[in-house]
């Protein structure tokens, strides 16, 4: 395909991070184009109702267009908007939520950080010679991307050095890829090392890290001490989660209350709310996150399988879901009976989908969105249903 268009507006930017334009009426999605370019483009593949088209020339610049950071950006695929302005970060996100909900004002929280603000990044691991190479899969889904710097975790042009330096004293041992998380906490580095098929014999402490831990099926090593569970969820930007959770105490109201918290992952919502006077049972699949505790009582299961038994002996005052991006499976809502639902949606259009299947016995009084992840597309999403009288 290779049609070249004369020079066209942006319109807008769509959740995924392309701005969009028409082209002889047809929509067409442009990678890294921001609102208000006028561009040349080429039409890179044409499907039965829209386009994808790249940038042949930049005619003009958008208002909010500004130069990326990080020299990875257009290769590596983990950021979508740092050819944004942050102010016109958050009008996109603002956009993505106000088009999927059909509403015209959504209040946003931004980051304090925009860089820097990651409390941990996963890393791929590849055989390359007698080591390993360290990177993440491209934009493109082929190539292997080395990173010299990645802004969103650490700002230090060393750091990445240090740690491929270090990798080259790990053992391969016929090892052709794994994967590694590296952790930033309270100022601190700590590496967790997966899918090793075995664990290396040699077990290597790095100078740079507090703790390291290698996992293999049915084994576990930890070296040096780790203040969370390395294998555990951990939140990747601690302020704006603070400021999540402030919001949904605060909507929660201080009277007490009965309250089901569903996807409630490592419980800390739930601990928050049992620690202000509510009764709370918190229900998670993944057996890994969950805390030990004497003041909630969490579930080990399945929503699906865990809520029909709890509500014949729990009836909650109010629930809130923190589903995965797919939303909630369409067995749950007709289950949602409380008075209040309080809905954190990592996704708007699963959100916005969700919302219409309880529309029937609930209405929208509440929207907040949180940028937990600037540069990025994603957005956080809470909303508060109430019942209809």
């Amino acid at each position: 395909m290779s049609k070249t268009s004369k020079s066209n507006q942006i319109e807008k930017i769509v959740f995924g991070g392309s701005g969009l334009t028409r082209i002889d009426g047809c929509v067409t999605f442009v990678p890294f184009s921001a609102p208000g370019d006028e561009v040349t483009l080429q039409i890179t593949q044409k499907k039965k109702h829209y386009q994808t088209a790249e940038i042949k020339a930049l005619d003009k610049k958008g208002p909010e267009r500004v130069s990326p950071k990080c020299p990875h950006y257009e290769s590596c695929g983990g950021c979508h908007l740092q050819h944004l302005s942050y102010k016109g970060q958050l009008e996109a996100k603002q956009s993505f939520i106000q088009e999927a909900l059909f509403i015209d004002e959504v209040p946003i929280t931004p980051s304090p950080q925009e860089w820097n603000y990651r409390s941990h990044i996963r890393l791929n691991l590849a055989k390359e010679g007698e080591g390993f190479k360290m990177g993440y899969i491209g934009l493109d889904n082929r190539s292997f991307i080395e990173p010299t710097v990645c802004p969103l975790f650490s700002e230090d042009p060393t750091f990445f050095s240090l740690v491929k330096e270090a990798l080259l004293t790990l053992p391969n041992q016929g090892i052709k890829s794994a994967s590694f998380r590296i952790f930033k906490v309270e100022g601190k580095i700590y590496l967790a090392f997966s899918t090793f098929p075995n664990l290396p014999k040699t077990l290597i402490k790095f100078p740079f890290s507090e703790g390291t831990a290698y996992k293999s099926p049915g084994k576990e090593k930890l070296l040096g001490k780790f203040p969370f569970a390395p294998y555990g969820f951990m939140q990747s930007n601690a302020p704006v989660t603070k400021k999540i959770h402030e919001t949904l105490i605060e909507w929660v109201g201080s009277h007490p209350k009965k309250i089901l918290d569903l996807y409630c992952g490592a419980g800390a919502t739930s601990l928050l709310l049992a620690q202000k006077g509510h009764e709370v049972v918190g229900v998670e699949a993944n057996r890994f996150l969950l805390p030990s505790s004497n003041e909630v009582k969490f579930i080990c299961s399945k929503v699906e399988t865990a809520l029909p038994k709890l509500l014949k002996t729990f009836t909650p005052d109010l629930i809130i879901v923190n589903p995965p991006r797919t939303g909630l499976s369409k067995e749950i809502p007709p289950l949602l009976k409380a008075e209040t639902l309080l809905y954190l949606s990592c996704m708007p259009s699963t959100l916005a989908r969700d919302i219409q299947r309880l529309n029937s016995r609930y209405s929208l009084e509440n929207v907040h969105a949180f940028d937990m992840f600037p540069q990025t597309t994603h957005v956080e999403t809470l909303v508060r249903l109430m019942k209809n009288r």
